[in-house]
C-alpha cells in the first residue's frame, strides 16, 4: 500500500483544520481578524508538519512520533531569537557574577 506524499498529507491536515474552523463562531473577532486567525493556524500547521519531519529525520526515523511533534512545537513556539536571547542573558549574568566575585577578593 502506498503512503501519501508529505505534501498531500499536509494539505489534508490543513483542510481538516479549515473544516473545523468553519464550524467555529468568531466570538470577539472581526471578520478580518477571524480570517487572519485562520491564516495563522494554517501557517502554524505547515510549519509544525515540516519541523516534525525535520526532527524525525535528525533521529533517522521513518515515522513521526508524538514526541517529535512535541519537540517541533516547542522549537517553533520558543523561536530561534528567544534561544539566542536566553544564551546572551545567561552569558551576561555569568560575566557579571565573575566580575562581582573579583571585586570582592
Amino acid at each position: 500500500m502506498n503512503e501519501p506524499e508529505p505534501l498531500e498529507n499536509l494539505q489534508s491536515i490543513i483542510k481538516a483544520a479549515e473544516v473545523e474552523l468553519a464550524d467555529t463562531s468568531p466570538n470577539g473577532f472581526s471578520p478580518e481578524g477571524f480570517e487572519r486567525l485562520k491564516q495563522r493556524i494554517s501557517e502554524f500547521i505547515s510549519q509544525l508538519t515540516i519541523e516534525s519531519m525535520r526532527v524525525a529525520k535528525r533521529h533517522q526515523s521513518d515515522s513521526i512520533s508524538p514526541a517529535y511533534v512535541d519537540r517541533a512545537s516547542e522549537y517553533l513556539i520558543s523561536g530561534k531569537s528567544n534561544r539566542w536571547q536566553k544564551l546572551v542573558e545567561g552569558l551576561g549574568s555569568i560575566s557579571w557574577e565573575l566580575g562581582w566575585r573579583r571585586r570582592g577578593q
